[in-house]
């Protein structure tokens, strides 16, 4: 049974490394402060998700649309060309190209080239 020197490191600066998720014995304080942040962490989540869905479906609508110079000026009048869209665009893009799709990818960077000129500056 040599386990003594088990609890020396608990001087009070290490009390500054421990990671989030050992904030089990943090003060009513803290928890609150953790709990609050876990709160707007969710709200920015449940945002980008809102985003990221308008984003595929606004892919899914130019990629099939039969005229896309037509779709992207479109798009770009109702100010649905943004940064998610873009990026999905090119996600895309590359998941093709790894998977040896060349022409898919090649195509939707076009596409993804043609919108970025629309692309609305957020505010």
């Amino acid at each position: 049974m040599h386990h003594h020197h088990h609890l020396v490191l608990a001087c009070p600066a290490a009390v500054a490394l421990v990671p989030p998720c050992c904030v089990l014995r943090a003060a009513p304080a803290e928890l609150e402060l953790l709990r609050q942040y876990l709160e707007e962490a969710r709200d920015a989540v449940d945002k980008a998700v809102a985003a990221n869905v308008s984003a595929v479906e606004r892919m899914k609508r130019l990629l099939s649309a039969p005229d896309k110079k037509q779709a992207i000026s479109d798009m770009a009048a109702a100010n649905e060309i943004d940064v998610p869209l873009l990026e999905l665009l090119q996600q895309n893009a590359d998941a093709a190209r790894a998977a040896g799709q060349e022409e898919p990818a090649a195509f939707m960077e076009k596409v993804r080239t043609a919108a970025a000129k629309f692309l609305v500056s957020a505010a």
